[in-house]
């Protein structure tokens, strides 16, 4: 229970980072909850399964090592520069290269969630099986809500009343085709959660993870996929140092984003993700086979509280 009280105390920090435009604070507190979960899960969730218990540890661990690569980076390297650049004329449609690029970028902004969501999958999908035909529709109709969503935002995108052209699917796509892989893992992670024990807590878990990635979804928010191509041709972008490379790929951690000053929904979001990983951790540890009275097992000391058929 401390474990997890200082992973609930660190999500609100994290959260808090993120309101005041503090990277380094919400990177630094992001590592101490995802860091709490691994300690709980290694500590209360010895008597899970192997094909259960590592990935489920080695998922929260990834989380936390890149929230703490984040941290550190963002000190030496400062905060993230930027630029902007003016042109009376629209811009062109971007070639498939740029396309290709953007895709590429957002991936490595994603990189450490779209290697620990899975691996949380894998944990969930080894638990034992408890059928729920209620709920077997749960995942498609969520990803189909999504995507419905994601098709709405295309179709009635507007680029400053038309002077730049809407999106089309593909541009669109390589804007926002990183957070929508993170989301449609936890809704399928989700769906399989539901036919397992101790599935409603883990389901709840995996959609607000799905939820969390709702800001990083918003198409709105995307600059046309061209400007680094036009601010590179007109000389204002500046060369990306190796450093900042490596900061992109290894501390791409964040579902919602560092920067959420004045607005009320990225903190939100930032503490569904801690929260959404912490009700899979406490299922997971919850789902555990009940030891026989008498054994070794049920003698063992046992950390993580009371067992769950």
């Amino acid at each position: 229970m401390v474990l997890l009280a200082i992973c609930g105390i660190a999500a609100l920090v994290y959260a808090a980072g993120n309101a005041l435009d503090d990277a380094a604070m919400g990177r630094q507190a992001g590592a101490v909850a995802f860091g709490a979960l691994a300690g709980y899960v290694a500590l209360a969730g010895r008597g899970l399964p192997p094909r259960v218990r590592w990935p489920l540890l080695g998922s929260l661990l990834v989380l936390a090592l890149g929230f703490a690569v984040g941290a550190l980076l963002l000190q030496a390297a400062g905060p993230p520069r930027s630029y902007g650049f003016f042109t009376y004329d629209p811009l062109p449609r971007p070639h498939r290269a740029s396309l290709v690029r953007a895709f590429g970028r957002g991936l490595s902004t994603m990189a450490v969630p779209l290697l620990a969501y899975p691996a949380l999958a894998v944990a969930v999908s080894g638990l034992p099986h408890q059928r729920r035909r209620g709920l077997l529709l749960a995942g498609p109709v969520a990803a189909a809500a999504l995507l419905g969503w994601f098709a709405v935002q295309v179709a009635s995108a507007d680029r400053d009343g038309g002077f730049h052209a809407a999106p089309t699917v593909p541009e669109a796509l390589a804007m926002v085709g990183a957070p929508l892989l993170v989301a449609l893992v936890a809704i399928g992670a989700g769906a399989v959660a539901t036919q397992r024990v101790q599935g409603r807590l883990i389901t709840v878990g995996f959609a607000l993870t799905a939820l969390s990635t709702l800001y990083a979804l918003e198409l709105s928010r995307y600059s046309p996929l061209v400007f680094d191509e036009v601010a590179a041709a007109v000389g204002v972008a500046p060369a990306e140092t190796v450093i900042e490379t490596a900061m992109r790929w290894l501390s791409g951690v964040s579902l919602v984003g560092d920067y959420g000053a004045g607005e009320v929904l990225p903190p939100v979001l930032a503490v569904a993700q801690v929260l959404g990983a912490a009700l899979v951790a406490v299922g997971c540890v919850r789902a555990r086979p009940v030891p026989v009275a008498g054994s070794a097992a049920a003698e063992a000391d046992d950390p993580g509280g009371d067992l769950a058929p």
